[in-house]
């Protein structure tokens, strides 16, 4: 089944905005990588005039409440200050607190700034009483175990966690992806199966392509073509934009084209992949990288990017070009992000060939996309409810809950027997466009990496809810929402989709450190290069030399120990 909506996050919308690096002002990739309902029902009209904000209040089933006590916990998550409000006040969070019995105060890191403000945090031993949504690197997940800030969950889950228990049974391989070294379970993940919502793709602009009387491009000289053809019809409108914190990850999709980025984005975002001799590669030290930022350079001095690409476009104001048909070529998971209406314009390209015919997806996500998507701190007092409170996120009815909300709150079942929007909700999403609309209120929107397990089988009735408030895309909806054939991803599959190389503990520290250098300096200079501060041919080498002197020998030494034990 495809859900319409971000994968988100994260990427963030799932991106793996803030895993994968976004830009210049966005924060730096994380080492591991790198958006229910009641019994109640109604079709009434004093229904369709409840408000999510003044909701009833019904407990959809007996599990509620999750404490016999009320209890209030601390969490710490991931926020998009420019695309909803907090956390708090939204919908989802505010029903929660009374049906479950458990209130959380959300402190959130906007995704701009989060590694840097979670580093002080870490650093400062400011712990909260939970992560949510919180994207930690591999070291820092060691680290905090090993420290004992973050407590085992093994027994927690056996006894408070039956629908997590049920995912690691029936997929053992789930519970092996967040099993860290010394054995137990630290952190519980983000589960997606469905590729095309794990996935970036182009999304050119086609009515641009037909006032050109151009095909949709199928390799990188036909793109360069079509984008020099949009130039050339109208100087004042932009070849290629994207709001300022998804340009490191629509930059990413192209690599694939190279030949580089060749075992997906938990790969790429440690800037690694496996090079034509088997064994792992630090591939922005390759010439083929470095034939990926001329071209990119090339773009930049042919004024194909928005100005304020690599600085102060966001993502409303980047909607709003869209509005208008500014936009000629950006990327993302579905077209719909830069709005219902502005999507229209455009058709989606799986990948393009490049100059050497390499062709396959390099922004793509293994199944377990993320394994930090909860955490639980040596500093709560009580674990047993903070337990029960995740494990119903990864059950069928938390699945619901979070993607449509409750029934007779949030949604309704209309007269002709279709489920349809109501209240707040709908009003968000007249005004907003269904996803960031939605967002406005219910929780699995946006950013992904959030605890829950999308691949999931739920009930027909369930389905049908889904399908009908768009919040999952029927087989027939699928070629229309990714303006795609939804299988054409299967023409471009690498030969393999890494999973998050996890160090052990002796490794965990010099490996993070190594990498928070490299990072630092590889997503500097890959703007510098593209917009020409540095020069690839008198600077390149001098880079190569910093590379080196950072550690990047190193650096590969100890990601080939980790494919080598991963792959035993």
């Amino acid at each position: 089944m495809k859900r319409r909506f971000i994968p988100a996050l994260f990427l963030i919308l799932c991106l793996l905005i803030s895993m994968a690096g976004c830009g210049t002002a966005a924060p730096a990739p994380s080492e591991t990588a790198s958006p229910s309902e009641t019994a109640a029902t109604s079709s009434s009209p004093e229904a369709s005039e409840t408000t999510a904000s003044s909701s009833p209040e019904a407990s959809p089933t007996s599990v509620f409440p999750l404490s016999a006590e009320p209890i209030k916990l601390k969490f710490v998550r991931l926020s998009w200050p420019d695309v909803r409000p907090n956390a708090g006040e939204t919908w989802t969070w505010k029903n929660f607190a009374k049906e479950s019995n458990i209130e959380i105060e959300w402190e959130e890191y906007p995704i701009s700034s989060y590694a840097e403000t979670l580093n002080l945090k870490l650093a400062s031993n400011e712990l909260p009483d939970a992560y949510y949504q919180m994207i930690f690197s591999n070291e820092q997940l060691i680290q905090q175990s090993q420290m004992g800030a973050l407590i085992p969950m093994d027994d927690l889950i056996a006894e408070n966690a039956p629908n997590i228990t049920r995912m690691f049974a029936d997929d053992p391989s789930i519970k092996q992806a967040v099993t860290l070294p010394d054995g137990k379970v630290y952190s519980l993940p983000y589960v997606e199966l469905d590729k095309n919502s794990a996935m970036l793709r182009y999304y050119i602009n086609k009515s641009w392509l037909d006032e050109a009387g151009l095909p949709v491009p199928k390799t990188i000289a036909e793109l360069d073509a079509a984008l020099a053809a949009f130039k050339q019809k109208d100087p004042n409108r932009y070849p290629i934009a994207m709001g300022k914190d998804q340009t490191h990850l629509f930059h990413q999709i192209f690599l694939g084209a190279y030949g580089i980025g060749s075992r997906g984005i938990q790969g790429m975002s440690q800037w690694i992949d496996q090079g034509p001799d088997g064994k792992v590669r630090l591939y922005p030290v390759d010439p083929l990288y470095k034939e990926w930022l001329t071209q990119m350079n090339q773009w930049y001095k042919a004024g194909m990017f928005h100005p304020e690409y690599f600085t102060t476009m966001d993502v409303a104001k980047w909607q709003n070009l869209g509005t208008q048909n500014q936009v000629g070529l950006y990327g993302w998971v579905s077209p719909n992000f830069i709005g219902e209406e502005a999507m229209k314009s455009f058709t989606g390209i799986t990948q393009l060939e490049g100059p050497h015919g390499d062709k396959s997806i390099s922004w793509i996500d293994a199944s377990v996309r993320g394994i930090w998507s909860f955490m639980i701190t040596n500093q709560n007092k009580y674990p047993k409810e903070t337990m029960k409170w995740v494990d119903y996120w990864y059950g069928e009815e938390g699945y619901m809950y979070s993607a449509i909300g409750q029934e007779g709150v949030t949604y309704q079942k209309g007269a002709s027997g279709t489920y349809e929007w109501m209240g707040d909700v709908k009003k968000s999403i007249d005004e907003k466009g269904q996803q960031l609309g939605a967002f406005q209120h219910l929780e699995r929107w946006y950013g992904g990496f959030e605890p829950q397990n999308h691949g999931m089988k739920v009930s027909d009735e369930n389905q049908k809810k889904l399908y009908d408030l768009k919040a999952m895309l029927t087989p027939e909806e699928a070629q229309k929402t990714y303006l795609i054939d939804p299988n054409d991803y299967m023409n471009f599959l690498p030969e393999a989709i890494w999973p998050s190389f996890i160090p052990t503990a002796e490794e965990a520290t010099e490996v993070g450190e190594l990498f928070t250098e490299l990072n630092t300096y590889l997503l500097e200079m890959e703007t510098m290069f593209i917009i020409g501060k540095k020069d690839l041919g008198a600077d390149w080498d001098a880079y190569l030399a910093t590379v080196e002197k950072m550690g990047g020998k190193r650096y590969l030494e100890l990601k080939q120990q980790a494919y080598d034990r991963i792959m035993k």
